[in-house]
């Protein structure tokens, strides 16, 4: 088989994955990830909230153990939080925003990746409960997980 063959074979299997935006408002896109954000948050919500249909939620959490676990962010769209994903989610927020300030600033979103990495960050502070102690996780992640279970 020819060379020029193998790349048209190759061409033609990978042209149906291209994906292509239908929109090229990098602006509008980098807003609606950061209010994809917004909705998994957990805790008493800012009154600049831009999620209208959330509201507060686990204002309880760490309770049970005498803590305030509230804040950070929700793992899979339930009720689990767990650090680690959570973790490298914001690594990666802040360093985006840090390699790309310039982006954020020219799409008007400077202010919300600010503010998306300060919600996480504040909430890894309230987990360092003492000198050797770390809560790496809030709720059950078997049982938020479970009920997504199709039988």
């Amino acid at each position: 088989m020819k060379f020029s063959s193998i790349i048209t074979a190759i061409a033609a299997l990978v042209a149906p994955m291209t994906a292509v935006a239908k929109s090229q408002d990098y602006a509008r896109h980098l807003e609606l990830s950061l209010l994809f954000y917004e909705a998994q948050r957990s805790g008493k919500l800012p009154e600049t909230n831009r999620i209208y249909w959330r509201h507060d939620s686990e204002l309880e959490a760490g309770a049970d153990n005498g803590v305030d676990l509230t804040g950070g962010y929700y793992d899979a769209g339930d009720n689990a939080k767990f650090n680690f994903p959570q973790a490298a989610t914001m690594t990666l927020l802040a360093w985006s925003g840090i390699d790309y300030a310039e982006g954020y600033k020219e799409a008007g979103q400077w202010e919300y990746i600010l503010d998306a990495v300060r919600w996480g960050a504040d909430y890894f502070l309230k987990c360092h409960t003492g000198k050797n102690e770390l809560y790496v996780q809030v709720g059950d992640g078997n049982t938020d997980h479970g009920m997504y279970k199709i039988i």
